[in-house]
């Protein structure tokens, strides 16, 4: 017993879609790849000059070693906080470095 041909053309038309959108958006397992040259997952923070805390001026320094509005200086700001040399938020990093 045959199917209807209109029964079969939403079927082939959705088997079709179904098929592109595999394509455009395959499924996510695992790590996603690296991306740039630098992707590191942890960026690598000098010390400060006195050895606890980044003066304003130095955490700006630092934090023009990567490129404005990019992955990386998100994380080196992340990375200052956690590690503590930049008691401060996020927000404030992204002031202070107009001001300098």
């Amino acid at each position: 017993s045959e199917k209807p041909p209109a029964v079969q053309l939403i079927e082939h038309t959705t088997k079709k879609m179904a098929d592109s959108l595999a394509k455009k958006n395959p499924s996510k397992k695992g790590p996603p790849p690296p991306v740039g040259k630098n992707s590191n997952p942890r960026p690598t923070l000098e010390k400060p000059a006195n050895g606890m805390q980044y003066t304003k001026l130095e955490a700006v320094i630092q934090l023009r070693k990567t490129k404005l509005g990019s992955h990386e200086r998100k994380q080196m700001m992340d990375e200052m906080i956690h590690v503590g040399y930049a008691p401060m938020k996020v927000g404030t990093l992204q002031r202070e470095r107009y001001n300098a």
